[in-house]
């Protein structure tokens, strides 16, 4: 409890006798307050008589203490909480597209330098060997004017595809020797299942998605690819139109494949050397990102089922690592991103990044003249277009 304790005005005297006079005035005229703690009084005033306000005895006067001020406590008030959520959410929404917009910026130059690296592989085949790899090695005889790489693939001799020929050149040495050239991919079953870096665009995925299985080489869960090479200008894959099942067969056609003056970088059983490029190096595709199709009609317009369906793995022969630039199909409008399963298409916005047969990458707009692009698919068509390459 708090005591107010008053100390009163107070004489000195020389004897009891004597008058009450001032020898020395002092006086005080002050209170202070004592908090009373365990019953103990309060010091007595050195030189002074303390007295209380009710006799002349040290009495104590219990006065109830003082109510205390409130004290306001500062905070914010529900409307500025509001507010500062509402500035931070705005900052966030301005914040969080140039992060995106950042991270694809290096997915998009991961994928570039991809490209570079499979052209300059390529390129050192061609130091090495002489020429660049065959696009698809499959066995002479054929079913009708078509071969059926994926059967030959599963069950045939090779049915193997380009890729496995620059292994050595992107630092995968060890998986090309345990290649064995004697059998088919199936037979090589676990170096065709590895998944390398090279081969997966950023942009798109980096391992086989669960929606990719079905499309891909006897529906294995790694071995993708999301590049290919350029076989042509023409509609060298049967597009199935009766087949409703995943992956679609598409054979290789061979009626086009021996015309000259439609034909890629990329043949069948043939390889290429540098000197047949005869439009030049700096005119001719060799090669480029790959769409990956599902079997959606993915424009409404009534496509028959394989029109949408890619085939995927980088070891198998055929449409998986492979693309034209033809237009000629009734669904098929040629370009980039035009969810025809034989043309190149990538998920960056805008188009897709090329390397030409010079070993340069080019990222082309999916704008471009359909048959502006379809020249860039042959090499030795007598056409140059480098202002699309600009």
């Amino acid at each position: 409890m708090l005591t107010i304790w008053t100390w009163k005005q107070g004489r000195r005297t020389d004897s009891p006798d004597a008058p009450h006079q001032n020898s020395r005035r002092d006086v005080v005229n002050t209170r202070v307050a004592r908090l009373r703690l365990n019953g103990r009084q309060p010091p007595e005033h050195p030189r002074f008589r303390l007295r209380s306000s009710c006799g002349n005895e040290l009495e104590c006067n219990h006065v109830p203490a003082p109510r205390p001020l409130p004290i306001r406590v500062h905070g914010f008030t529900l409307v500025e909480l509001l507010v500062v959520i509402a500035i931070i959410g705005i900052l966030v929404a301005m914040l969080l597209p140039a992060v995106q917009a950042a991270r694809e910026a290096a997915r998009r130059m991961q994928c570039k330098n991809n490209i570079k690296q499979l052209g300059l592989a390529l390129h050192n085949h061609s130091s090495a060997m002489g020429h660049f790899p065959a696009g698809m090695t499959v066995q002479s005889s054929m079913t009708g004017s078509y071969w059926d790489v994926l059967q030959e693939a599963a069950n045939g001799t090779h049915g193997t595809s380009w890729m496995v020929h620059i292994l050595p050149y992107i630092e995968e040495s060890a998986l090309y020797d345990e290649w064995d050239f004697t059998t088919n991919v199936s037979g090589n079953v676990v170096v065709a299942q590895t998944d390398i870096a090279v081969f997966y665009c950023p942009s798109r995925r980096s391992s086989v998605r669960p929606e990719d299985v079905p499309i891909m080489f006897q529906h294995w869960n790694r071995g993708g690819t999301d590049y290919g090479g350029c076989v042509g200008e023409s509609n060298y894959i049967i597009d199935n139109n009766d087949n409703t099942n995943l992956p679609c067969q598409h054979e290789i056609y061979s009626r086009y494949i021996d015309t000259r003056d439609e034909m890629g970088v990329f043949g069948v059983n043939t390889p290429v050397t540098i000197d047949e490029i005869r439009d030049g190096t700096s005119h001719t595709l060799m090669i480029g990102e790959l769409q990956r199709l599902h079997g959606i009609d993915y424009d409404g317009s009534g496509a028959p089922f394989c029109h949408r369906a890619s085939q995927d793995g980088w070891a198998p022969a055929g449409v998986a690592n492979l693309f034209d630039t033809d237009l000629t199909s009734a669904s098929n409008p040629g370009g980039i991103n035009n969810w025809f399963f034989e043309s190149p298409g990538s998920e960056h916005t805008g188009g897709a990044h090329f390397a030409m047969a010079d070993g340069s990458v080019r990222f082309i707009s999916e704008n471009v003249d359909s048959f502006v692009f379809q020249d860039l698919g042959s090499r030795d068509g007598g056409e140059r277009h480098a202002n699309v390459l600009e």
